[in-house]
């Protein structure tokens, strides 16, 4: 019996992805969730994670855009502490309204990703975000009132963004990889 294969190309940008995989004869409903995901599947769905984010990056974005990380340098002077997961949240989302009003100003329309997570060595929190360029650099790090912010043009090597999607899904801070 020979095995039937199915393939998807995905054109994104100036890239393309194409999936090919076997396709199962049966078909049967879905059961209720039993059991904790295994580690082989965490890891798949990781991927496919990845895989989605690189596509939503190299559509939207070019390398004329900027990648940042935000810190909370700042804020752990002023407060001697370490900024608690609502506050961080709070402030993230506070900083993208901020954005946005200076990109309505300018009458361009803001498009930007971002995660939040934790460093391992000291349990630092941090922001990775992608943002269009249109708006100056140091105009975006003015509304960024609690730490420090690096910036740098975005990269694309031969599969897009796919390593940077891959680094912002590789934990997750909230219930979401990233927004």
């Amino acid at each position: 019996m020979a095995q039937a294969y199915r393939e998807i190309k995905v054109k994104t940008g100036n890239f393309m992805r194409v999936n090919v995989f076997p396709v199962r004869q049966y078909q049967y409903a879905r059961k209720k969730k039993m059991k904790p995901t295994g580690a082989a599947m965490a890891k798949l769905n990781k991927e496919m994670t990845a895989r989605r984010l690189s596509d939503i990056v190299n559509l939207n974005f070019t390398k004329n855009d900027y990648q940042m990380k935000l810190d909370y340098s700042a804020f752990r002077e002023m407060h001697g502490r370490n900024p608690e997961p609502d506050e961080v949240l709070r402030e993230i989302r506070n900083f993208i309204r901020r954005v946005k009003r200076v990109y309505q100003k300018a009458t361009l329309e803001l498009k930007y990703i971002y995660c939040s997570e934790v460093g391992v060595r000291g349990h630092l929190s941090h922001h990775h975000v992608i943002i269009n360029a249109g708006v100056s650099f140091e105009t975006i790090r003015a509304l960024w009132y609690c730490g420090g912010v690096w910036c740098r043009k975005l990269y694309f090597d031969k599969k897009g963004c796919y390593d940077l999607a891959s680094y912002f899904v590789k934990a997750k801070y909230t219930y979401r990889s990233y927004t």
